[in-house]
């Protein structure tokens, strides 16, 4: 189950969200902005939005557990 933990408005249409999970869950890709972080719980890798390309990438530099 996704969690958002933070939500802040950056427009009338998109947020900026923090968000955990799984990593078996669907991250969220719709009206949230680049920049955005999501956790994996379970394996402690943590990503960032690219909303051109509607991705999330592990930031790497943040450890993690793969």
């Amino acid at each position: 189950m996704v969690r958002v933990l933070v939500r802040n408005g950056f427009d009338e249409e998109k947020d900026y969200i923090e968000a955990a999970g799984l990593s078996t869950d669907n991250k969220p890709t719709t009206d949230i902005i680049t920049g955005s972080l999501f956790m994996e719980v379970d394996t402690g890798d943590v990503y960032a939005f690219d909303e051109t390309g509607a991705a999330w990438n592990q930031i790497a530099s943040l450890g993690g557990g793969s």
